[in-house]
């Protein structure tokens, strides 16, 4: 979990640390994850905090910086008819600056969830990379 400034630089989500690139921040973070230094993950979301159009005063943090909270398997999303507006707008600048939805979907919940208190639930899922013993069967 990072934030990003309109000027480029990074921080900690508590704020101790402070990290001019990406890459400094991923260096003292430990993130393992292979998607996380490439472009349609944090190139995209760098993009999206520089990018200072109206569209993404909602997204913004009240210091001006996008707090991108974290990533996780988002392969599917329910979003219930009367939440679909907020959260296309939501979305949408994730789309337009290139962001892939593992990347996006927690930062477009989180959004979701603040504008309108409404509580979600997660359901782990069925999904195995293992392709010898678990993968297609019924215990998956």
């Amino acid at each position: 979990q990072y934030r990003i400034f309109p000027d480029k630089h990074f921080q900690s989500v508590d704020k101790s640390k402070i990290f001019q690139t990406f890459e400094e921040w991923n260096k003292w973070s430990d993130c393992e994850w292979a998607h996380s230094d490439k472009d349609y993950c944090s190139g995209g979301q760098l993009r999206m905090a520089t990018d200072l159009s109206p569209s993404l005063d909602k997204l913004r943090e009240p210091d001006g910086s996008i707090l991108f909270t974290g990533k996780g398997q988002s392969d599917f999303m329910f979003v219930p008819t009367l939440l679909a507006d907020i959260f296309e707008e939501a979305a949408t600048p994730h789309l337009k600056h290139g962001v892939w939805i593992e990347c996006a979907f927690p930062k477009v919940l989180d959004n979701v969830i603040q504008r309108t208190q409404t509580q979600h639930r997660s359901i782990p899922l069925c999904t195995s990379w293992d392709y010898g013993f678990l993968r297609g069967t019924m215990q998956m």
